[in-house]
């Protein structure tokens, strides 16, 4: 544990980084893959989180909808292709 909620954890030999968090109840949020995500990335993410839950925001729901988004800005519009 690293403190304010980041936890490094371990399953069936895979290592990552989860933010535990309070939101309408206890929350678990993978920050990503270790080693790929480092120490100092996970931070990062953990501290971003904390800024969105003082916003009264869902940092889960937050990363569903900039999923979203990104999905579908990454969708070409059919007048864009036929040119």
């Amino acid at each position: 544990m690293d403190g304010d909620g980041l936890h490094r954890t371990v399953t069936h030999n895979k290592k990552s980084w989860v933010h535990r968090f309070m939101f309408q109840g206890g929350r678990d949020m993978g920050l990503g893959s270790y080693p790929t995500v480092s120490l100092a990335d996970a931070r990062l993410k953990r501290d971003q989180n904390k800024r969105l839950l003082a916003e009264g925001i869902d940092p889960i729901e937050a990363a569903k909808i900039s999923k979203a988004k990104a999905a579908n800005a990454s969708y070409r519009k059919f007048d864009d292709a036929a040119e």
